[in-house]
């Protein structure tokens, strides 16, 4: 059996292949591509946010679960009102699940609300 990160990545490539996958990709860098952070649920958002500032500060991050995977874009510094501040405590997991409640703690980082892309069995 596959570790569970390995899998993930596995899907986000196979997904790839696919224009409709990618049309939910919103972030760009100055050259067109589409920067990707491909997390797990139980991974530390401060975790996640290290690879995107690594990515140059904006990326596309797809969570990976066993039916869907959630993409979203993350920005730092996003100034879009109609983003969600993200917490820089807790799991990526975590964070979907509370994403649009008004508790959110602001600290620079902010997401789109997430996009569901089915897995197909």
């Amino acid at each position: 059996m596959a570790d569970p990160r390995s899998a993930a990545t596995r899907t986000v490539y196979e997904h790839l292949r696919r224009a409709a996958f990618r049309e939910c990709l919103t972030v760009q860098d100055g050259e067109g591509d589409r920067p990707v952070v491909i997390a797990l649920p139980n991974d530390p958002i401060v975790n996640v946010l290290i690879q995107v500032k690594a990515a140059g500060g904006r990326s596309n991050v797809v969570m990976a679960r066993p039916l869907d995977l959630l993409v979203f874009a993350v920005a730092g510094n996003d100034k879009d009102p109609t983003s969600v501040q993200m917490p820089v405590c807790g799991t990526i997991g975590e964070f979907i699940e509370n994403a649009l409640r008004e508790d959110s703690s602001p600290h620079g980082f902010s997401t789109t609300p997430p996009i569901s892309v089915p897995v197909p069995a």
